[in-house]
């Protein structure tokens, strides 16, 4: 996927990963193109019977798209659809509160900001995330993605200067599903680490963090370099 990325000889890139989802990925990217690396901040709503993103997504400084009117048509209550997304922004504060105390935000006006993820459902957080971005100055905005739906490449084709996406799927599922993992987030204390430890050693890719087995970063190892995805979308990650 770097590569593709690189065919299109961003100026003076910074790598920005959609936190969490895709900081493993980011950072092989930002490796691969010699980048400064950073972050966006995107919490995707869930509420009972829907899956993250299908009622929208809250980003950083206050950013947030949801859908009231597929809320109303699934019988979700317009309290519950904003509670949830108040909470999702209250989260999203403190953790960027605690990652900006390690990790200066990088300027972007005048650069191009390459939004990297872990693939493309709804499209609900890359369009919150594209959002922030702007708001940041990002000049020429490329999302890089190793696979997505068409549904939510359409909705961000127009949003963006250049969609890197390798395989595109004619039907809409959770990301996770296209991992071997149940879960391809990281936990905020991996997004911390994992960023900051990228950031103080470019090059080097995702760190190690302490213990085993399942647990203490795991998830964040077991995606580097495309591994932890299944075959179809390593394929993609990997041309």
């Amino acid at each position: 996927m770097a590569e593709h990325v690189r065919r299109l000889r961003p100026l003076d890139p910074v790598v920005v990963a959609l936190a969490p989802r895709g900081v493993p990925l980011a950072v092989d990217v930002a490796a691969a193109l010699a980048a400064p690396l950073d972050a966006v901040l995107i919490h995707e709503l869930a509420v009972p019977g829907c899956p993250p993103g299908v009622l929208g997504a809250v980003g950083e400084d206050g950013v947030m798209v949801l859908n009231r009117l597929l809320a109303t048509r699934l019988g979700v209550d317009a309290k519950l659809l904003d509670k949830t997304a108040q909470q999702a922004a209250a989260h999203t504060e403190d953790l960027r509160r605690a990652l900006r105390e390690q990790l200066p935000q990088q300027p972007l006006k005048g650069r191009t900001a390459v939004l990297v993820d872990a693939g493309v459902a709804t499209g609900a957080g890359a369009s919150v995330a594209v959002s922030v971005l702007r708001k940041r100055g990002a000049d020429t905005l490329v999302l890089a993605v190793p696979v997505g739906a068409s549904s939510g490449l359409r909705r961000l084709r127009s949003q963006v200067d250049a969609l890197v996406c390798v395989r595109e799927m004619p039907w809409p599922r959770p990301v996770h599903e296209w991992y071997d993992d149940d879960n391809p987030d990281l936990s905020d204390h991996e997004v911390r680490h994992v960023l900051v430890s990228a950031a103080r050693e470019p090059g080097s890719g995702v760190p190690a963090m302490a213990g085993s087995g399942a647990g203490a970063g795991q998830s964040a190892q077991t995606r580097r370099g495309g591994k932890g995805m299944k075959p179809l979308v390593r394929a993609a990650y990997s041309a």
